[in-house]
């Protein structure tokens, strides 16, 4: 007797997972968990993309590894266990010319994502694992070593801080938030990633959303705007909602990785 149920692609998979993420930051679900990337756990998804671990999270767990990587931890996957499906990038190769040779060269380009399974911890059973205890950076050093001095001073316009290329951050507010969506300008200069107008304040407040709910603090209501930035910049750009979603978190991703690469602290005791 045969199945008559439609077997679910890889690319399928995918595209259900990335619209989940699409869904979990229009309800504003997602971004206490943007923070928590900068902790490095000794887990296998310290190694994953921002995107994969944000599916991870809004499963519902913050362990998931693959049946071999749970089986040489010691544990099993139960019987029945539904999997969560994560990224890995579909990349075709392209011939281009270019242009100072005129040769034909192959190229990469990202064509879309396919879905890789994994498991909840909590779905596992087998020999219990090694708690994690993580400490987070003083951020405040982190501009100190970028020789960015931060002030309280009047800001024009009407805006809450503002970030002057390589020198001063100026604060109207003392809301955590305002101190870490500069601070993830100064880092977006650094990356040379300033002059990406909308798609630059989006994914420096998602990580300033994503830092205040790690290290505490008031948030405006821009976690409840976010879907809508997304919208407007996807028009902006042509693109699906999905895919500028991704390439936001690509960007927050850069960023933040640049922040703690400079905090220079061990962040597990």
């Amino acid at each position: 007797m045969t199945s008559n149920k439609k077997r679910i692609t890889r690319t399928e998979r995918a595209k259900k997972a990335i619209q989940g993420l699409l869904n979990a930051f229009q309800k504003g679900t997602a971004f206490r968990w943007i923070g928590c990337h900068i902790v490095k756990t000794g887990r296998p998804s310290d190694a994953w993309s921002l995107a994969n671990y944000l599916i991870m999270a809004i499963s519902g767990t913050e362990d998931a590894r693959g049946i071999k990587q749970w089986r040489d931890a010691g544990r099993r996957v139960k019987k029945g266990a539904k999997a969560v499906w994560i990224l890995a990038p579909r990349n075709i190769v392209r011939k281009e010319e270019d242009e100072d040779t005129g040769e034909l060269k192959e190229k990469k380009f990202l064509a879309g994502f396919l879905g890789v399974p994994v498991f909840r911890y909590e779905d596992t059973e087998g020999e219990p694992l090694k708690p994690v205890k993580a400490k987070y950076p003083d951020l405040k050093k982190v501009a100190d070593a970028w020789g960015i001095k931060v002030e309280y001073a009047p800001v024009p316009g009407g805006a809450l801080g503002l970030y002057s290329t390589g020198k001063v951050i100026k604060l109207k507010s003392d809301d955590a938030e305002v101190f870490f969506h500069e601070l993830a300008h100064a880092a977006q200069d650094r990356l040379g990633m300033l002059e990406n107008g909308a798609r630059c304040e989006i994914a420096a407040e998602a990580c300033a959303l994503g830092l205040c709910a790690v290290y505490g603090g008031q948030t405006s209501n821009s976690m409840n705007n976010f879907g809508a930035y997304i919208q407007d910049y996807s028009k902006k750009m042509n693109m699906k909602p999905e895919m500028a979603l991704m390439s936001v978190l690509k960007d927050c991703e850069a960023i933040l990785d640049c922040i703690i690469r400079e905090a220079g602290e061990e962040m597990i005791k």
